[in-house]
């Protein structure tokens, strides 16, 4: 099991250096976990980046 935090998804979102290695993690483990609270963080950081739509299909 793995779970995910907002760095992970901002990482993967903005392409950077450490994308590679969490979509990784994300895509060879059988369960993945996100909490309610990392989603709405994770929507408020893209959000005031200007990711916020890109975000949202994550």
């Amino acid at each position: 099991m793995i779970a995910v935090d907002t760095s992970a998804l901002m990482a993967v979102l903005m392409k950077e250096p450490p994308a590679t290695a969490c979509k990784e993690a994300l895509g060879t483990n059988d369960r993945v976990v996100i909490s309610a609270a990392t989603v709405a963080e994770a929507l408020i950081v893209a959000g005031r980046r200007g990711f916020g739509a890109e975000m949202s299909t994550l």
